[in-house]
């Protein structure tokens, strides 16, 4: 996953944390996990803060993740046993 964060300075200066020590956040806002294998059977909310290097300044966001819903394609359905009038 990757986020994009701009401070209008270049981001020289700015550290990403993650509030969740299962995830890192990179400089260029790439969102690692920690290990190799996460099951996401549930979401998970983690908070992201950027710090402006003298700390002078904060910001926050929250990531959500969540699991993927895969959906099935239904290709059969019943009608009616009975037709309305002048649908036979």
């Amino acid at each position: 996953m990757h986020f994009r964060f701009d401070d209008c300075l270049g981001n020289a200066a700015v550290r990403l944390d993650s509030s969740d020590p299962r995830f890192r956040i990179e400089r260029d806002g790439s969102v690692y996990a920690q290990r190799d294998v996460i099951t996401l059977n549930t979401p998970i909310n983690f908070k992201v803060t950027a710090h402006a290097t003298d700390d002078a300044h904060t910001w926050e966001t929250v990531v959500r993740l969540e699991p993927e819903v895969r959906r099935r394609n239904i290709t059969a359905f019943a009608l009616p046993e009975e037709h309305p009038q002048g649908l036979e």
